[in-house]
C-alpha cells in the first residue's frame, strides 16, 4: 500500500509539474497574440439523447495573461489569471512530495544521532531525549 501510494503521490506531483510547465508559454504567448474561440457543447435529453438544437455555446478567450470563460446562457463570467493556475499546479506538486521529503529528514535525523522528534543531540544520553523525553528505538545488531 505504501509503495502504490508513494507512485500515485510521484505521479500526481509530475503531472502537475508537467501542467505548470505546458501552462507557462500559453501565458507568455498570450501577449504576444490573443486567442478566442467559440465552444459548442450540446445537452442531453431525458432519455439520454443529445439535443442539437438546444446546444450551449461558450466563448473562450486569452489575452494579456488572461483566461476568460463566458457561457452564452448566463450572466457570469469566469476570469482566472494563468499565473494563478500555474501557481495551483506547483502547489499541487509540492504538497503530493512534500509527505516524502519530511520522511527522508526524520529518517536522517535518527541515522545521525539526533531525536527523531526535536532534533537534540543523543550521543551523551542515547536512552532518553533531555529535551523533549522521547525514548530513541534501540538498533539491533544481526550477527553474521
Amino acid at each position: 500500500m505504501k509503495r502504490f501510494r508513494r507512485w500515485l503521490l510521484n505521479g500526481i506531483a509530475a503531472f502537475a509539474l508537467l501542467l505548470s510547465v505546458c501552462t507557462i508559454p500559453i501565458w507568455i504567448g498570450t501577449y504576444s497574440s490573443p486567442w478566442y474561440k467559440n465552444v459548442e457543447w450540446a445537452r442531453k435529453g431525458l432519455n439520454g439523447g443529445i439535443i442539437v438544437e438546444g446546444a450551449w455555446l461558450w466563448h473562450l478567450e486569452s489575452y494579456r495573461g488572461g483566461l476568460d470563460i463566458l457561457p452564452d446562457a448566463s450572466f457570469y463570467e469566469w476570469q482566472i489569471s494563468y499565473w494563478k493556475v500555474v501557481l495551483l499546479w506547483v502547489l499541487i506538486a509540492a504538497i503530493s512530495v512534500l509527505p516524502r521529503y519530511r520522511q527522508f529528514f526524520v529518517g536522517k535525523r535518527a541515522m545521525t544521532g539526533l531525536c527523531r522528534k526535536c532534533g537534540y543531540d543523543l550521543r551523551a544520553t542515547p536512552d532518553r531525549c533531555p529535551e523533549c523525553g522521547t525514548v530513541p528505538a534501540k538498533k539491533e545488531i544481526v550477527a553474521t
